[in-house]
């Protein structure tokens, strides 16, 4: 078992300023994945919402899970 803990609780508000994921790597990612958007998209790990957003607006569904409430 592993001592690391990842407690993300006091970064929030300086994780959620970092820019936004670029267009292009979002396309991209998408490309890859070749997920129609009739298809729901899990995002495990959501973070604040960056890539949710992101995916929301490109019209995807997105079911977003993220442990950490300051997150």
């Amino acid at each position: 078992m592993s001592d690391v803990v990842w407690d993300y609780t006091t970064l929030a508000d300086a994780y959620d300023k970092r820019p936004d994921y670029a267009p292009e790597a979002i396309e991209r990612l998408l490309a890859l994945t070749a997920t129609p958007k009739a298809q729901p998209v899990a995002e495990i790990g959501a973070g604040t919402g960056k890539l949710t957003r992101a995916l929301v607006a490109r019209g995807y569904t997105v079911h977003a899970v993220e442990p950490n409430d300051a997150m």
